[in-house]
């Protein structure tokens, strides 16, 4: 069994902002995970059994030729003590959009996980989502975000400090939505640019 995710792809003007934020930090000493991904807005994420079965489900899954997904910046946000106690995730958080909630339920329930990822420290909201999806950030539970990087130090930090004031912001659209492996990183292993 292996992990899988649903994210959606920004369009290039986005994308080529995001990766520029991420370059300014690479260069610091501190330990950080997802620096080097691509620009995404994950979905969901999940354990799958059949690989050749969960990209027929995706490749069978239609999405309107009429649906916009807006990728619209709110502001800077700050997940403290995410994925490991002491690294911040920094993000810029997108803006909910109905049809963004919409072609996520589309796509959880169409694939479905045989089996949550693993999430930690969930609140009780999460964690009806996570029995019925297999994943705890579903519908108005989800808080649609690009993540820069998470990295580890003080939530005080001057990094952190400095993130939330950052003016950085962008409008647009998604580009695509993807399928990926999750290993130490992502591989694509499908996409849809047509339809959005």
């Amino acid at each position: 069994m292996t992990k899988y995710g649903i994210f959606l792809k920004p369009e290039q003007s986005i994308f080529s902002n995001i990766i520029n934020e991420k370059k300014k930090y690479l260069n610091l000493n501190n330990n950080q995970n997802y620096t080097t991904d691509q620009p995404h807005c994950t979905l969901f994420h999940g354990i799958f059994e059949n690989k050749e079965k969960l990209l027929r489900d995706f490749n069978n899954i239609e999405i309107s030729k009429s649906t916009k997904l807006l990728c619209n910046s709110v502001k800077p946000i700050i997940f403290n003590n995410d994925v490991h106690e002491g690294y911040q995730t920094l993000a810029y958080l997108i803006e909910a959009d109905k049809e963004i909630l919409k072609v996520q339920m589309q796509f959880i329930n169409g694939l479905k996980p045989f089996k949550s990822s693993q999430h930690y420290r969930l609140k009780s909201e999460y964690k009806k989502n996570l029995i019925t999806f297999n994943y705890p950030y579903v519908g108005e539970s989800l808080l649609p975000h690009l993540t820069i990087t998470n990295i580890q130090t003080n939530q005080e930090s001057s990094i952190c400090k400095n993130f939330k004031m950052n003016k950085n912001s962008f409008k647009g659209n998604f580009a695509s939505i993807y399928i990926a492996k999750i290993e130490d990183g992502i591989e694509i292993l499908d996409e849809k640019e047509y339809v959005l």
